[in-house]
């Protein structure tokens, strides 16, 4: 049987279609779908737990929000249970064609030193992908290649992401992307679980560290092909991603790769470079600056700190009665609080004004609640959670 771990955080949307685009192009083997949510500060526009069952999903919620690795852990971790003879990781902004996934259990069958088989990968528009890792990454590799210095080495840039190879063949790599591929059983009991402390990205250089050290080869195979679409758990946060980026960049530099603290900073100072430049244009990287500065400084001193899903959730309730300039106003108050664990409690008294100002201007995590009548006694009320996502602080 295959494990197929999905994790999804505040996409429901693209969830339910990567759900459905395995349906419509099941693997002949069988299958058993684990969904994992970390934590999502909303919930689907359908029926959650009728879907589930609908569709024979195992659903998992997490508790707080526990980062790409942690999360994937509990689904791999359900599916070793479950006795799976191989396992899918999954981004839920992924979707399926016919033999996607049938063809990398079928190769990983073929052959036995295989730990981990990746796709082909495509874009929404259908133009292939080509950011295989092809070989390990080391300190001159994240100065040369994973900066703009690239421009002047672009033999060493072009052969790291096999760019210079055939995509149309079947070609081993370090690591393939982490947003799908596929590991037999032998390899995710030796590489499981994945390394929890980073909380997004360098997840493929981590593992390809391990595949190394437990022996097993890692191929990008083209017969198996999907589709990913981006971004779609961290396009409204992007601050925060880029932020996760440059923690989990130094931490790898730091741990596996042994490198001290005067190796990394030249490194640290480009990306700090990049982030001060995105502040010109955007709102949201300049109220996330002092975040950025906590976070990043105490990873390069060894500290890791609280995320956000750890501190206790403060729920401001606010009751408003068709003033949807004065709710704009008291809600951009909220977003500029430094306390990051906050949601909006918003009690619109009988008018749509707030709803549709809400939906159209305002990016913050609520619970909205229409009192539908206005007038004595216990009014009927509609409870809706806001589908949009929160804003970063």
């Amino acid at each position: 049987m295959i494990g197929i771990v999905i994790l999804n955080y505040n996409n429901w949307k693209d969830t339910r279609r990567c759900v459905e685009s395995i349906q419509k192009n099941p693997p002949q083997d069988a299958y058993q779908i684990i969904l994992v949510d970390n934590a999502s500060e909303n919930r689907p526009e359908y029926d959650l737990y009728t879907w589930i069952r609908r569709n024979r999903i195992c659903f998992i919620a997490n508790k707080r929000n526990m980062g790409y690795n942690a999360g994937n852990n509990v689904g791999i971790r359900k599916a070793l249970e479950s006795g799976c003879s191989a396992i899918l990781i999954s981004n839920s902004d992924v979707r399926y064609f016919t033999g996607s996934i049938q063809y990398m259990r079928d190769y990983l069958k073929r052959h036995p030193h295989v730990g981990i088989v990746g796709p082909k990968i495509v874009d929404r528009y259908g133009r292939m992908q080509k950011s295989c890792i092809c070989r390990r990454t080391g300190l001159r590799e994240k100065y040369l290649v994973c900066t703009k210095a690239n421009l002047l080495f672009q033999k060493s840039y072009r052969s790291y992401y096999g760019f210079d190879r055939d995509y149309d063949q079947t070609f081993p790599v370090y690591a393939v992307l982490g947003c799908c591929f596929m590991m037999s059983k032998t390899c995710a009991e030796a590489v499981a679980p994945f390394d929890e402390h980073p909380f997004l990205y360098e997840e493929e250089l981590m593992l390809g560290t391990r595949m190394e050290q437990a022996g097993f080869a890692t191929v990008y195979y083209p017969c198996a092909i999907v589709r990913h679409l981006h971004g779609g758990s961290t396009k409204y946060r992007k601050a925060a991603a880029f932020t996760q980026n440059v923690c989990s960049e130094i931490y790898y530099c730091r741990s596996y790769l042994g490198a001290a603290k005067p190796q990394i900073f030249p490194l640290y100072g480009y990306r700090m470079v990049l982030y001060l430049l995105r502040c010109a244009g955007s709102r949201e990287f300049r109220r996330y600056w002092r975040s950025f500065l906590k976070m990043t400084g105490a990873e390069m001193n060894g500290v890791k700190i609280k995320g956000v899903s750890e501190y206790p959730l403060v729920s401001i309730i606010i009751r408003t009665c068709g003033r949807p300039q004065v709710l704009k106003r008291a809600l951009e108050s909220i977003r500029r609080q430094t306390y990051p664990n906050i949601e909006a409690v918003i009690v619109e008294d009988g008018k749509n004004a707030a709803e549709e100002m809400l939906k159209k201007n305002m990016r913050i995590c609520a619970l909205f609640i229409r009192r539908q009548e206005r007038m004595q006694g216990a009014p009927k009320q509609e409870i809706w959670r806001c589908s949009f996502p929160p804003v970063s602080i």
